[in-house]
């Protein structure tokens, strides 16, 4: 896989979405937060899902990942090759 990444401890969570805007994943309107195969995910607007990034995986240890999505007539569409794993130390995004 070819992708970006960065160490959470050299970039403010605020830069957080300005940085991740280079991967595929910064072109989409929502993401996705994916906790674990049986459980749901949540979707949130971008801008949203940036800032509260942390958050979200607040108490979750170990590699979780987000994914791009949008809304067609609807109808949520994920885009599951738009993503990017989060780590205790590190953002990895795909290009």
């Amino acid at each position: 896989m070819s992708g970006i990444s960065v160490n959470l401890s050299e970039i403010h969570w605020d830069d957080i979405g300005q940085w991740i805007k280079g991967g595929k994943i910064g072109a989409d309107p929502y993401i996705g937060f994916l906790y674990s195969p049986d459980e749901p995910c949540i979707v949130c607007e971008f801008n949203f899902a940036m800032a509260n990034m942390d958050t979200a995986f607040w108490r979750a240890p170990g590699r979780r990942y987000i994914f791009g999505c949008s809304f067609v007539n609807d109808e949520l569409i994920t885009y599951f090759s738009h993503f990017a794993e989060y780590s205790e130390s590190k953002l990895i995004a795909s290009f």
